[in-house]
């Protein structure tokens, strides 16, 4: 999951599209209000759910969606993320009919990843498995540390995840690559993803002016139904200074009374242009290490880096997980369902299909830190 990143909503050229309800699914929203948080998701009301409930609401959730949110192309893949705290008799459906229902609902979209959960028992659903990388020593993470290869010295650093501005010893690893001409392996197994500021600022000490870093384009959906999906999602995370966002949103649902009035547009995000600022080019050798685990703005690290000539990828393919972001979330009236979509779409000019991800240089599933050679 990549950072929030909201424009202005009012700046929107909005084209109109036809009501999303078809004769043959009764939903009981009416209002984009229905499906907008106003506490926090953590708190979801204690009530029994009938299996009618459930599989109603995501008829409807997917009726709904693929007018307001699918306006792509290609749709993307739609996020059931973990669909938190849905409380059920376990005899009234099994959990086997549930997961046939969720197949059923990304059926045509490029899934990645699903999964549900009911009280404290979860499915994790995954339409391929991913291969993790075993590592022969035992390193801690989020420290620079000194090892010795086959063939010469490096330094071994295992980031934590990138969600938010960037940490204490990220910033201080991007400057002893900056700084030095060393070798070094980045081992970003079973990284998560979070914000792209490491893999942008990483890129920037890596490549000099000449050397050219691959660029992207990224595509927002807008919609009032979308906004509303993404204020959900600001006050869930927890994020701040987002008070006009919120403002806007919410003045903008004021004037809304059905879902036929929403209006929906895609436009293009302003992407920032990367140009590397190194004085001279780097002469080190990097050793990127990656597995399944490895998704979001974990890969966005691999896509700007791996064409380097100096830099090498390690251990299995990557998750396949980069092209969508921006998550709305939204609790589904009847079951209390929480479902979260991307709407904004990623294209690379240093591409890798979704679902399939970056292929290492050198494949292993065993990785020995004294046996790589740099």
């Amino acid at each position: 999951m990549k950072v929030l990143s909201c424009s202005s909503i009012m700046a929107l050229c909005f084209v109109t599209i036809s009501a999303a309800v078809s004769a043959s699914v009764t939903c009981p929203w009416s209002k984009p209000d229905d499906l907008l948080l106003i506490d926090s998701a953590r708190s979801l009301p204690e009530k029994k759910l009938s299996k009618n409930h459930v599989l109603q609401d995501l008829d409807c959730f997917k009726l709904i969606a693929n007018n307001y949110v699918y306006n792509y192309p290609n749709p993307p893949s739609l996020l059931l993320g973990r669909l938190a705290s849905l409380r059920a008799e376990e005899r009234e459906f099994a959990a086997s009919e549930l997961a046939d229902k969720l197949f059923e609902l990304h059926n045509g979209m490029p899934d990645f990843h699903f999964g549900y959960q009911i009280g404290d028992r979860s499915l994790e659903l995954q339409s391929s498995g991913k291969k993790e990388v075993a590592l022969t020593q035992s390193l801690e993470s989020k420290k620079l540390i000194p090892v010795v290869t086959k063939n010469a010295p490096a330094t071994y650093y295992r980031p934590e995840d990138f969600f938010g501005d960037l940490t204490q010893d990220q910033s201080q690893f991007i400057r002893r690559v900056s700084n030095s001409d060393s070798n070094f392996i980045v081992d970003l197994r079973g990284n998560g993803g979070g914000a792209d500021n490491f893999a942008f600022e990483l890129a920037k000490v890596l490549f000099t002016r000449r050397e050219k870093i691959p660029q992207e384009k990224s595509y927002q959906v807008g919609s009032l139904f979308v906004y509303a999906g993404l204020l959900n999602t600001v006050r869930v995370l927890e994020y701040r200074g987002m008070e006009d966002f919120e403002q806007q949103v919410l003045e903008a649902l004021g004037s809304v009374n059905i879902f036929s009035d929403l209006l929906i547009s895609e436009f293009e995000e302003e992407s920032e242009t990367l140009v590397g600022n190194r004085k001279k080019p780097f002469t080190g050798r990097m050793i990127l290490l990656i597995d399944g685990g490895c998704a979001s703005s974990c890969e966005t690290v691999v896509e700007k880096l791996m064409n380097h000539p100096r830099v090498t990828l390690v251990g299995q393919n990557t998750y396949g997980a980069l092209h969508f972001s921006n998550p709305a979330m939204y609790q589904l009236p009847n079951s209390g369902i929480f479902v979260r979509i991307p709407t904004l779409r990623h294209i690379y000019e240093n591409e890798t299909p979704e679902g399939v991800g970056y292929v290492p240089d050198v494949v292993a599933e065993i990785v020995d830190l004294p046996s790589l050679r740099l």
